[in-house]
């Protein structure tokens, strides 16, 4: 090999160090082989000790050696550990993670479906609204001949009531019921506490009023007394419910049922806490079936 590009010292040592190795190993081959081994003394008996010194020391390597591995072998076992401890506690939060998604998916999916219904209610009450208009200003159809039991202007009025009732809302219904209720009990109701929202309740209230319909004293939407409500009696309010069971019944609104079986449920505890005399309007109701 050129020893161009090398430090000449360092070639000259190395090469000097190699003719010291050479020169070693062939006085050592001339000894071995100028030696007459048999004619040394107990020459058996260095062999041996020598091979048991040497088992000696591999035997300590070894233990020293199996040592030195167990501990790197518990080490890796420590790590291993560790690592599966770690991939556990990842698990653990991907599962948290998963059930956290999977209630805020449903928390959303709840609110929307919560933006439809309101939405519907609007539509449903906007409609129902021109319909209760058109039902108060067109003249009130040809009446059958009353029954003898009643007079002839109280049959009238009772007719063209349900009539009214048959064309108003469904929130529109629930304000009627609530009115019978207060005119059969002659007590105050506060609407506040009986409907969530109460906007379209108190210009239905408005209307219904102005329309005489119903009268009565009242201080505002959370103080309402009714004194005179034609044709309003435990028959009305029932029939009241059966519409309402019928319209929801009836309804394209998937969520309507539901929506109607909460109003009376509610509407019922208002009455009954505050010591109010349903009639058992409320003994027919039962949860509405939609129809296919």
């Amino acid at each position: 090999m050129s020893d161009q590009g090398w430090d000449k010292h360092a070639v000259h040592a190395r090469r000097l160090h190699e003719r010291y190795i050479l020169f070693i190993l062939l006085a050592v081959l001339i000894g071995v082989i100028t030696v007459k081994w048999s004619d040394v003394p107990k020459l058996t008996e260095y062999i041996s000790f020598a091979l048991t010194l040497a088992s000696l020391l591999l035997a300590i390597m070894a233990i020293g050696y199996a040592i030195y591995s167990n501990h790197g072998l518990g080490l890796n076992l420590a790590s291993l550990v560790s690592s599966i401890g770690e991939v556990k506690t990842i698990a653990s939060t991907l599962s948290a993670s998963s059930v956290t998604l999977s209630r805020d998916i449903q928390s959303l999916s709840e609110q929307t479906g919560g933006m439809d219904r309101r939405l519907a209610q609007i539509a449903e009450n906007t409609r129902a609204q021109e319909l209760s208009k058109q039902a108060i200003q067109e003249p009130a159809a040809p009446l059958p001949e009353p029954e003898l039991s009643l007079p002839l202007e109280v049959r009238a009025y009772e007719l063209d009531l349900v009539r009214f009732a048959t064309v108003t809302s469904t929130t529109g219904r629930y304000v009627l019921f609530a009115l019978t209720i207060a005119f059969l009990n002659k007590k105050e109701i506060n609407m506040k506490e009986l409907f969530e929202r109460g906007e379209y309740q108190w210009g239905f209230l408005i209307a219904t009023s102005s329309a005489d319909i119903w009268d009565g004293p009242t201080k505002g939407y959370d103080q309402v007394n009714v004194e005179s409500f034609p044709g309003a009696d435990v028959g009305f309010a029932t029939k009241l419910v059966a519409l309402t069971q019928a319209s929801a019944a009836e309804s394209d609104i998937d969520t309507m049922p539901e929506s109607v079986a909460e109003d009376f449920g509610r509407m019922r505890a208002y009455f009954e806490d505050k010591g109010f005399d349903l009639h058992g309007t409320l003994d027919a109701f039962r949860r509405v079936v939609k129809k296919k």
